[in-house]
């Protein structure tokens, strides 16, 4: 039992023509009965049919991340400089404090992940948000692409394309030393740092964390993956055990880190003791006190919220960024606003009326947790309790809801044997502001994500002629 599937070029997009054996989706199948990777406690979906990059797509993707990188760094810098900047955020203080803290390094954002939907035919393409804290999935996407390679259905196929996997651990191994090197300079610290991975346990992405000390430690690096509440801070120095960290990863997420200094009392940086603390106040304390450098410094909370494309659409930032940018913006940043009462630019009428249109989301949620878009939601009135109750809870966006592109695929997960349509969204990784590879997810419904029953799908690109 087999089925042909036809695949062409599609601009950013090339995929072979391949034949669909049972005996190929058994056999991935038992290679992903051994891997024993899981997202949220769920174990995680890889579809079957890779996703190969061209040149031209590494062209536009490499644009589309730079000029993103520089709109977040120039968004970070007016909001430390401007009050009246700062006003139109309305942060709350704790979270205010924490984007107000200086960078340690000079690159931009260390790591971000800018999701988007795509028409692959033309390159025209939406975002769906920008991931900074916690910008995951590098394990993921290398295990899904190690399953196609071993897989007797693709191997040969493609080697026939000119494909090839992407690497995404070293190159950002590599920029975090760049920065500790930068950060170092005049300090009395070891030219070979302790490196510490910070996560709450609960939250962790632990086989990547463990990837990553894997790799750290191959190159003389001690790493140590380390639970945020085993921090300690003494005597200006951030410690785990008796080990002093002087390189700290953050996984950890601000959202995550803020719910724990309140659930502790402390509504103000200013209430942390910084003579001795721990946990996550720890943490805080060494990016202020210049202890160990912070990669994924707290300022970047700003580019990691939902109310950053709220902001974007403002006409306050559009003083402060160039003509290009803000052409950037008005093509690919979907229409965002806050999500309130008291909001005089939203047109409810509209929003009830037409719920296809439009997707909630929380400020500063992660992992589609809270996202609800009108598309799942069967009439009006169901749609318009969940709004009703989004607006309660005074921490939501509402954005508009953008078309996603779909291609034939197939999860052998679910026990099916037949090729049928998915929608994809692609994400952008960013070192430094450089584009540096992609996170693919195929779903079903109108939000994509892990614990919505999406799939990983393997990226593979273009080898690059040289000749």
């Amino acid at each position: 039992m087999y089925q042909m599937a036809q695949y062409s070029n599609k601009g950013i997009i090339s995929v072979p023509t391949f034949e669909l054996r049972q005996q190929d989706l058994t056999s991935f199948i038992e290679s992903l009965s051994d891997a024993d990777l899981v997202y949220h406690g769920e174990a995680l979906r890889y579809c079957f049919v890779p996703i190969i990059f061209t040149a031209e797509a590494k062209d536009l993707f490499s644009e589309i991340v730079a000029t993103t990188s520089s709109i977040c760094e120039k968004v970070t810098q007016h909001y430390q400089g401007s009050e009246e900047y700062r006003k139109l955020w309305g942060l709350d203080h704790l979270s205010e404090d924490l984007a107000l803290l200086p960078k340690q390094y000079s690159a931009p954002i260390p790591i971000m992940r800018a999701d988007i939907f795509i028409n692959p035919q033309s390159g025209d393409f939406k975002f769906c948000e920008i991931n900074t804290d916690g910008s995951s999935a590098m394990n993921e996407d290398r295990c899904c692409a190690q399953f196609v390679i071993d897989s007797p259905a693709w191997s040969h196929l493609l080697e026939n394309s000119n494909a090839q996997a992407q690497e995404l651990f070293e190159p950002f191994i590599d920029d975090i030393l760049t920065i500790f090197n930068e950060w170092s300079q005049g300090k009395s610290i070891s030219r070979t740092p302790q490196v510490a991975i910070v996560d709450y346990p609960e939250e962790a992405s632990t086989k990547e964390f463990l990837e990553f000390q894997r790799r750290f430690t191959a190159r003389g690096i001690p790493c140590k993956v380390v639970d945020i509440k085993d921090l300690y801070f003494e005597g200006g120095s951030l410690f785990v055990d008796t080990t002093k960290i002087d390189v700290v990863y953050r996984r950890a997420i601000a959202g995550s880190i803020i719910d724990d200094l309140r659930s502790k009392g402390i509504d103000r940086l200013a209430k942390i003791d910084g003579s001795k603390c721990n946990g996550a106040a720890a943490l805080v304390s060494a990016a202020t006190f210049d202890a160990s450098v912070i990669i994924g410094g707290f300022s970047d909370l700003l580019a990691h919220s939902k109310q950053l494309f709220e902001m974007l659409w403002s006409e306050e930032t559009w003083t402060f960024l160039s003509s290009q940018e803000i052409d950037f913006i008005r093509a690919h940043v979907p229409i965002t606003f806050g999500f309130a009462q008291t909001n005089s630019r939203l047109d409810f009428t509209d929003i009830y009326s037409n719920k296809n249109s439009w997707i909630l989301k929380p400020k500063y949620g992660s992992s589609t947790i809270g996202v609800f878009a009108g598309l799942d939601y069967p009439d009006a009135k169901s749609w318009i309790a969940i709004c009703e109750e989004c607006l309660k809870q005074e921490n939501y966006i509402i954005q508009e809801y953008c078309e996603q592109f779909s291609e034939l695929n197939i999860i052998p997960q679910d026990g099916s044997s037949k090729l049928s349509a998915f929608n994809y969204m692609i994400g952008l990784f960013g070192y430094c502001g450089k584009y540096s590879g992609t996170y693919v997810r195929a779903g079903k419904g109108a939000v994509i994500g892990s614990i919505r029953g999406s799939a990983v799908v393997a990226s593979f690109h273009k080898k690059e002629n040289n000749g």
